[in-house]
This record gives structure tokens, sequence and C-alpha cells, in this order.
């Protein structure tokens, strides 16, 4: 069974996967819930027993110790699911502040981790636990198993702790590659892959979810606030979603324009079954990561990639976004009656819309408004910001930040915010007018650069004829003009150059299904996979495979 194979059926079936990479740590006495509340971003004072909820630990600077899942089994009890690289780091940070309180901390190393998707109430788990009623964010316990009804990917996921080996009773095992995938596509970036110990929480945009504004003090808030009332962070983790993956790209490499124009930093990407593409997370930098724009940048050799810029989760589920819309429609039938019992209500609901569909722009603006009715401007200006980062042409979200700045005695914040949604209705205007180019002229201009491309690969080969790189720039062209004949002389020298070159199976894979040679296709494909296999290539190795998943 091929990973995507296992993608699909994980999709569809209940399946699990161990998480291995992350460990529980313990957190019991009396003055437990004392010391979690005076150094979580979370308000762990508002959890309910048996409930959960998103928390991090931050440093004085506000860089993220750790981010993890909080399990609250009752005023003395709590559990912390976090990346095993960190739990000594969390587990010295909480013991350094605890003086005089009774609290203990402890690794429970014997005990197991698995992240569950769709076992709903039906299956036979729940049955066998005798959960009757299951809801989300909450705690169940049979049998010395605890699930918790939340978890990484997306709505349907839970997680089962355990101190026995479950695997043999848990149906489908999610590849790697699969849980990845599913990950990454529910946007829930990882420790020490997306974001480690040196980032602020606000460039991560897991503060959305974690951190409290009322609470009162934490570790690292002064940052935070620092950062919120400033404005946007200088870069933020976004997803780039793309065709192709660039020839060389490493973690940590800077990606650029043509121009020489720095984009943002990249760190982790993964084929998406979902959108038929790859997801890139990339640290983007300010004026590149408005979410649908598009951005081109270069790889090693000055090949250039188009990249549609979007906001995580970068995958969104036709039912979650049906299911947001819903729970937005319902609150504003409750906040439409101005009436303080229903606000109450509407609030959650609207705090679901967003937790289903991150983007639902309406109901940022809604749970904004209402939440300034009741003086909450904090929670409320930091959801206008969000808004804005969102969709910066949106002006209500100027309009409402004036509005709440003004009433905090926030005079020159409010002014600001006016003047900027003056700009952004010019913006709006001018937006209208550049729609207004003539493909033809962007077309005319690529066409010229890819001939100033071929000059130079041409004029290489007149030089030395088995020159890989021109070769592959050569036959990358032709491909990207439908010229599939031409694009196979190419590619195929380059593998008589270098027989090894998995990426140039690729490529001609691809020259091979635009002429219907599909059998040819299918043959270098599967020399592509192997070779890719065994220098460890993943990315080369993930594209060949959906493309010979397809062509089956």
């Amino acid at each position: 069974m091929t990973w995507l194979d296992n993608y699909k059926r994980s999709k569809d079936e209940q399946s699990y996967y161990e998480l291995k990479e992350f460990s529980l740590l313990q957190v019991s006495g009396e003055d437990a819930q004392a010391v979690l509340q005076g150094q979580s971003t979370s308000d762990v004072k508002q959890l309910n027993d048996e409930s959960v909820q998103l928390s991090s630990l931050l440093s004085p600077q506000g860089k993220v110790i750790s981010h993890h899942i909080l399990l609250k089994r009752g005023m003395n009890l709590f559990y912390l699911i976090c990346s095993s690289s960190v739990v000594h780091d969390v587990k010295e940070h909480l013991d350094k502040h605890i003086i005089m309180e009774d609290a203990q901390l402890t690794i429970c190393s014997d005990h197991k981790i698995y992240h569950l998707l769709n076992f709903g109430p039906e299956s036979e788990l729940l049955l066998n636990m005798k959960i009757i009623q299951y809801e989300a964010d909450k705690i169940y316990e049979a049998d010395q198993h605890l699930l918790a009804s939340t978890g990484m990917l997306g709505i349907d996921s839970s997680i089962l702790i355990s101190t026995e080996e479950m695997s043999g009773q848990l149906n489908l095992n999610m590849l790697d590659e699969t849980f990845t995938a599913l990950r990454m596509e529910s946007g829930f970036p990882l420790m020490n892959k997306d974001y480690d110990q040196s980032t602020l929480l606000p460039e991560t945009g897991l503060q959305l979810n974690c951190v409290s504004y009322t609470k009162g003090c934490f570790t690292g808030q002064e940052i935070v606030a620092r950062v919120k009332y400033r404005g946007n962070v200088n870069r933020y983790l976004s997803a780039l979603v793309l065709s192709e993956v660039p020839i060389g790209l490493n973690v940590d490499d800077i990606l650029s324009t043509i121009e020489g124009n720095k984009i943002g930093k990249y760190k982790s990407q993964t084929w998406s079954p979902a959108l038929n593409k790859h997801i890139f997370y990339v640290y983007l930098n300010k004026k590149f990561r408005q979410p649908g724009s598009v951005i081109k940048f270069i790889d090693n050799e000055c090949n250039e990639y188009s990249a549609e810029v979007r906001s995580l989760p970068p995958v969104q589920e036709l039912n979650t976004i049906e299911l947001s819309k819903d729970c937005y429609h319902k609150a504003l039938e409750l906040f439409a009656q101005s009436d303080e019992v229903q606000d109450i209500a509407a609030e959650p609901l609207l705090k679901r819309a967003l937790y289903l569909d991150p983007t639902n722009q309406d109901a940022y603006e809604a749970l904004g408004v209402l939440l300034s009715r009741h003086e909450r401007f904090d929670e409320a200006i930091e959801l206008m910001k969000r808004l804005k980062e969102l969709s910066p042409d949106t002006v209500m979200a100027y309009t409402n930040l004036s509005v709440f700045y003004m009433k905090k005695g926030m005079i020159e914040e409010a002014e600001a915010e006016k003047q900027e949604g003056t700009l952004a209705t010019f913006r709006l205007a001018a937006a209208k007018r550049k729609q207004r180019i003539n493909d033809a002229d962007i077309e005319k201009a690529a066409q010229v650069e890819r001939e100033r491309r071929q000059k130079m690969f041409y004029e290489v080969l007149e030089i030395d004829a088995d020159d890989l790189a021109a070769n592959f720039g050569l036959g990358k062209i032709a491909l990207e003009l439908k010229q599939a004949e031409t694009a196979i002389k190419f590619l195929e020298k380059c593998l008589q150059i270098k027989r090894d070159y998995s990426v140039c199976c690729t490529l001609l894979a691809r020259a091979y299904i635009l002429l219907e040679r599909q059998q040819e296709a299918q043959d270098i494909l599967v020399k592509g996979i192997a070779i890719a296999h065994e220098k460890g290539e993943l990315m080369p190795k993930q594209e060949m495979e959906m493309l010979l998943q397809q062509l089956k």
C-alpha cells in the first residue's frame, strides 16, 4: 500500500497514529492550577473539569518554550501533551516557579499517546468506553484510558492516552507521510518542524487559539501584548501552494524573487492529495503574505516558481465551511437581539465558526463587535487585527479598530487606523484598475524572460553539449510551453548524462503524459521513484508517486 492509498483510507475509515514524538507531563497537587495559571498563556481557571484547551509556555522574551494540549482532570490534576524534545524544558520552567506551592511534576514515560481520526460516538472504542454523549474539548475515562475529543487533524480528531499497547485495537495505522499531510492540510504546526524555541509566539499564529488577554499576567505577556498593539509581526507562518518542488530546497532556506527581494523562510512541506498540489509552510514577510495572492520565487538555479498564498489551515473541508456558516447565522440571530443573555449564547457559536473556518471574515467582524459591546476591547482588537491580516482591504476592520482604540482612549492608534482605512479604500479602487491589465502583456513579459533563458542555455550547449543544467533548463522551458517533443529530447539527454537525476524523471513523465504515451510515463516514474527512494529524496518521490497514482 502506498502512502497515498493509506491517506485515502485514513480520511474515510477509523484510523490512528502513535504520537511517538510527544510526551505526557503530569502536574498535580493542591496548587497545580495556580502554578499553571501563572505561567500559561491560556486561562486555566476558566477550564472546566474533564476539559481540554490549547496552551503555551513562553520565555520572558515571548518565545515559545512549548505549545501543547492541556487536559484538566480536576483542581489538583492536569496533563500536558507536548513535544518530547521540550518536555524536560517545560518541567524545568514550571519547577522554577514552584516555591512554596504544593505542586508536583511527573513525566509519564509509561504512557502511550495515539492520535485518532473518525472515531465517533458509534465507534467500537467509544462504545466500549460507554461514552454516550460525545462533545468537543472534553475528556472521557474508562479502563485506564483517557480520551480527549480534540486533536491536530480537524474536527474529527481525538487523542487517546493509555498505559496499554492499543495499536492492535485501533483499525488502520496512518503512515508518517499520511499524518504529515493531514496535519499540514489542517494547519497544525509542530515544535522543531515549523517553529522552535527561538520563535516568537505571534509569528506562528498559534496565539489566536491559546492566549487569553483578560486572565492577568503570565510570563511573556508583555511581549505578546506589545506585538498586538504595535501592529503585525514582520514574519508570519503561512502556507504556499504550488505545483512543483524547487530544486535543492532545504529547511530554513530563504525564498527570494528573481529581483532578489526576500519572501520568507521555508520550514516544511508535504504533498496534499486534497489540493493535488504541494503545501509549503513558510514564514512570509509582510508584503508577501496576503491570502489569495500569487507570488513568484526562484531556486538556486534561477528557475522561477509560482505559488498561491494561503493562511493556515490551507485546506478547508466543505463540511467545515458549511458548518462554520451555519454557526455564524445562528449566532447572528441571537446577536441581532442586542440582549446580554443572547450575546452570551452567541459568543461560543461565533468562536466555533472561526474554529471551523478561520477565514470566515463575517464571523471575525461579528465577534469583534459583540466583544466590544461588553467592553472586552483587547480581545476585539486582536480579532480585527487578524481580519486585517487575512484581508488588508477589508475597510470595516480598520473602521472597527479605530472605534475600539478610541474607546480605550488610544487616540493616536485610532487616528492611524482611520487613515489606513482610507488607504484601503484607495487600494480597492487601484486593484480594480489593475484587473484591467491585458493578460497578453503579462504573457509577453514571461515569454521575453523564457527567451532570455533559452538563449543563455543554447550558448552553453554550443560550448559543452553535455552540460546538465543547460539541457535540463531547455527541457523545463519546453515543457512550460507544452512543447513535449522538444522537452523529451533535452530531458532524455539529461538522463544519459546523469542516470540518477530523479527530478528529471518527474518532468520527463509529464512530457510523456502530454503526448499520451502513458506506458513510457509509468516506466520512467517507477524508475524515478526507486532512484529517489535510494537517495532519500522525499519531495521528488512524493510527486512521482502522486503522478503514478493518477495514471493508474
